[in-house]
């Protein structure tokens, strides 16, 4: 039911998409002006080594021959030339690299995810009593707790972050020196291994910003309570994660490749709500709460009810 409603509730919901779309927008050339007006001599160095001009040259032959091996060789020799590149920088255009990078990374990672509980709470009441919120006056009038639930949510996702830099380190490392059949499987474990690891991380989190929104708690408790709930329905909810991750990552890269990037503009902050509304039902399916799904309500079972059902059944 996770799975089924979380796309349901979409098209009732899919206004959202255009105001968090309208949001991460400003928030994106905010951060590109900032970090590229700081890193202007990293920048113009780049320049002056044909970095973009090469950059644009394997792009482009990338979406002319579009295949599994192409995608891993043009990423890695990107990768290859960046590292090439690092190793004939100074000091100084290293340490305004390190403050370009840092001051996009604060600003686009930071308040570009300022968002995610003026989202839920707008869901919530859509669910709930189907009462429509103002997304902007929520995003400011939860602002303060945001912030908070950012830096949590970073301090948390810290071991999903390295699991996945590992991932791709190695990924790409063991491409070169494998052969034939094992050559297409590195990338198919690849993918299976990071949508393993995003489903898992997604799961876990999934009760943090719900709880804080729906019961109206503090971040801490928040964060502990949203994980109780889910705990419940873990296994539940960790397979409608492995669905939603892997469609999500399949629609974004059939996306991307067959649109030049462009349709990224529209399928992130799809994936962004959809994303939430699976967080908002999972919470709501965890705690046996009753939910609008279009003029239907849902009323699930909580898992004590569940339980006694299963033991009737089996005692009749």
């Amino acid at each position: 039911m996770i799975f089924k409603n979380t796309f349901k509730l979409l098209l009732s919901n899919f206004s959202l998409t255009y105001k968090v779309l309208f949001y991460k927008l400003i928030i994106f050339l905010l951060a590109l002006g900032v970090s590229g007006t700081i890193g202007a001599p990293f920048l113009m160095y780049l320049a002056k080594t044909n970095f973009f001009s090469y950059f644009i040259e394997e792009i482009s032959y990338l979406f002319q021959n579009i295949n599994v091996t192409n995608v891993i060789v043009s990423i890695k020799s990107i990768i290859l030339e960046i590292v090439k590149i690092f190793n004939s920088l100074d000091v100084n255009l290293i340490f305004n690299f390190v403050l370009m990078a840092g001051a996009f990374l604060l600003i686009y990672g930071f308040l570009g995810n300022l968002s995610e509980l003026a989202v839920v709470d707008c869901l919530n009441s859509k669910m709930s009593s189907k009462t429509k919120l103002s997304f902007f006056k929520n995003l400011i009038s939860k602002m303060f707790k945001s912030f908070a639930m950012v830096i949590i949510k970073f301090i948390v996702s810290i071991p999903y972050f390295i699991c996945l830099g590992l991932l791709f380190y190695y990924g790409f490392k063991y491409y070169d020196v494998t052969i034939d059949l094992t050559k297409i499987l590195v990338p198919a474990v690849m993918f299976l291994l990071f949508n393993l690891f995003t489903a898992i991380h997604l799961t876990i989190i999934a009760g943090f910003a719900p709880s804080i929104i729906v019961n109206d708690e503090g971040v801490i408790k928040g964060l502990f309570k949203g994980f109780s709930a889910i705990s419940k329905r873990f296994l539940l909810v960790l397979s409608t994660s492995l669905m939603i991750t892997f469609i999500l990552t399949i629609l974004n890269i059939f996306i991307a490749i067959f649109s030049f990037f462009a349709g990224l503009i529209l399928t992130i902050p799809i994936s962004y709500l959809i994303v939430n509304l699976f967080k908002t039902i999972s919470f709501y399916e965890s705690n046996g709460m009753r939910y609008y799904v279009g003029e239907n309500i849902r009323t699930p079972l909580k898992k004590d009810e569940q339980d006694k059902i299963k033991d009737l059944k089996y005692i009749v």
